[in-house]
């Protein structure tokens, strides 16, 4: 019989390899869109590539979340978490946040439920219509079933912004779910 202690080594070891595995996928098939998303913020290759380069920690940190890397949930994943990348460099560089559009307080009362309810042709024609910073946060809370706490730590923001931000999204889906989205 193995003891214990080799077991979980040898249990490490395959995650450790299947997370590279992973990494890697992630790095060679998406590099280019989210060194292009990163460039489309930044205007400057040099802060894009140093935007790449935090995007690929935060994702080896959360690498276990990924189940399927060649998944479009996955590619939303890794050009979210540069895009958030991008904007805190941007944010650093100039000293500037990113101008909310929306301050308003909003509870989302129900919106879960009447998503379960809701056929999936029509849950992905209202999540296209939050747009860009929106749909990311709203696809990381019920897409990949982040908690508020996870969402910020895999886009390296703070909190109170994470929950800021995804008020704004839920606030715009109830009004999509409500009025419709034609």
């Amino acid at each position: 019989m193995v003891p214990l202690a080799q077991a979980r080594a040898a249990a490490k070891a395959a995650k450790s390899e299947s997370d590279g595995k992973k990494i890697e996928y992630i790095f060679n098939e998406y590099r280019s869109l989210m060194l292009g998303k990163a460039m489309g913020i930044l205007k400057d290759r040099k802060l894009a590539e140093n935007a790449l380069y935090d995007a690929f920690i935060q994702i080896w940190k959360n690498i276990g979340d990924v189940d399927d890397v060649r998944s479009s949930r996955s590619v939303v994943f890794a050009v979210t978490i540069v895009r958030n990348c991008a904007y805190a460099l941007q944010e650093r560089k100039t000293g500037e946040l990113k101008p909310d559009k929306e301050n308003k307080d909003y509870t989302a009362r129900g919106l879960e439920h009447k998503l379960y309810e809701m056929p999936a042709s029509d849950i992905v024609k209202a999540v296209n219509k939050l747009g860009g910073e929106n749909r990311n946060i709203f696809l990381l809370k019920y897409a990949f079933n982040f908690t508020n706490v996870k969402i910020a730590r895999t886009l390296n923001e703070p909190e109170i912004n994470v929950a800021a931000r995804l008020q704004r999204a839920q606030k715009k889906m109830r009004a999509l779910l409500l009025r419709g989205w034609d």
